[in-house]
């Protein structure tokens, strides 16, 4: 007889519980789970589809858990509740009694008799109960699936409403959005129901749409011949602050994927000089793949971006597009809130800092350095910015903005200095 963790349901099962112990152990996050350590990509769909409904409803069901078990919950069965929890209230592909009983199965033969009898009842004790009376029970932090930390800062900034407005993002799948490179007709953009973004200050530039039909854009053959590149309209705000005439020696100094570096190496027109720089060999490959795609002959280089292997005051324009918490972005990466916390907070400011002071070294006199994040916290944002500047009197700013999240765009920000 065919084992349960064999099948469909169980593989789905199996890599669902990989992806969140990587997620829950900060291994890594949920888009690069998906995109380099998931063992079987035929199921990146179903898998997708249960990870990010889990997370945009992570409070809920976490209290489901909780508030059922008469004993802590070791984390590998957590995970496996968690998974089918979610299958089970929000997922219309399997039902619920038949999600219960092959996570029963599953767990037996993975965990064995003991624990899959008490996976088992709690299930059962869950789905008995129903979701409105866990919803009963949530605190105001758990009713807007946000973490006590995440709460407790925003509610130092913002109203209750402002919060529930910004948190009510993250639970709704955002429209897939993508920029035209180059020319399309009407009849193209209507065969895959592509409706413009429009309204956005910073998009003077280049053409975003989004589409509520992604299947019909991806059966279409743009992406591979970089007709398109798929990104939020957010991403442009950086790219699109600095002058540049055409001819300037341009650094990307944390460039992987490279959307950031396409937009500028656009604005160059075919004149001047784009080095794209990432510490990651791995995702530079994308880079390489994305700019293969788009025509694109500038440089590409494996490098830190706290020891850039380039000359001092050898470059026009150095964009830095920072790691940081991602706090901004968690309409599409909804297990961004779930990995902050104050301590890795402090750990990716000093990162920021570090990346800030060495871009700084490779502006010529006149130059431009564009700081970025996707980030809303004023650690990572405004404060980061007035720190570099009360430390580098030669610098300027120009202009700053924090651009908060909504319906059509995602949250972040970016800095233009000037150095004098």
């Amino acid at each position: 007889m065919a084992k349960t963790a064999d099948s469909t349901a169980g593989r789905i099962l199996r890599a669902a519980e990989k992806g969140l112990e990587l997620c829950g152990t900060d291994s890594a996050s949920l888009d690069d789970y998906l995109d380099f350590y998931l063992d079987d990509p035929g199921l990146r769909r179903s898998v997708s589809s249960l990870l990010f409904t889990y997370f945009r409803n992570k409070a809920l069901i976490d209290r489901a858990i909780d508030s059922t078990a008469e004993r802590s919950v070791k984390p590998r069965y957590r995970r496996l509740l968690s998974a089918v929890i979610t299958q089970g209230w929000f997922q219309t592909g399997i039902q619920m009694e038949s999600a219960v009983n092959v996570a029963v199965s599953y767990a037996a033969e993975k965990y064995g008799k003991s624990p899959s009898g008490f996976i088992n009842a709690l299930l059962r004790a869950v789905f008995q109960n129903g979701i409105e009376a866990v919803r009963a029970k949530l605190s105001p932090a758990e009713k807007l699936n946000l973490s006590a930390t995440v709460y407790s800062r925003w509610k130092s900034r913002w109203s209750e409403d402002e919060i529930a407005a910004i948190a009510s993002q993250m639970r709704t799948q955002p429209l897939l959005s993508f920029r035209t490179c180059g020319a399309f007709s009407p009849e193209e953009l209507e065969s895959v129901s592509a409706v413009p973004v429009e309204g956005l200050p910073w998009l003077t530039q280049w053409h975003f749409y989004e589409t509520a039909q992604p299947g019909a854009l991806f059966r279409t053959d743009w992406l591979e011949k970089g007709r398109i590149y798929i990104q939020d309209p957010a991403t442009a705000f950086a790219p699109s602050l600095p002058e540049i005439n055409g001819g300037e020696r341009i650094v990307d100094l944390c460039a992987a994927p490279g959307g950031k570096s396409l937009m500028l190496a656009e604005r160059l027109g075919g004149r001047g000089e784009l080095i794209a720089a990432d510490k990651s060999e791995h995702r530079q490959r994308l880079t390489a793949d994305n700019f293969k795609r788009h025509g694109i002959n500038h440089k590409i280089v494996t490098a830190s971006a706290t020891e850039p292997p380039f000359e001092r005051n050898s470059f026009d324009i150095v964009l830095i597009d920072v790691p940081c918490s991602n706090t901004g972005v968690f309409r599409r990466r909804p297990d961004a809130l779930w990995r902050f916390s104050d301590r890795s907070l402090a750990d990716i400011v000093k990162t920021q800092k570090a990346i800030f002071d060495a871009a700084a070294t490779l502006v010529k006199p006149g130059g431009q350095l564009v700081y970025s994040t996707c980030s809303l916290e004023p650690e990572e944002d405004e404060l980061q910015a007035a720190a570099f500047l009360a430390g580098h009197p030669d610098f300027k700013l120009k202009t700053q903005q924090l651009i908060m999240p909504a319906g059509r765009n995602d949250g972040g920000f970016a800095a233009l200095l000037i150095r004098a």
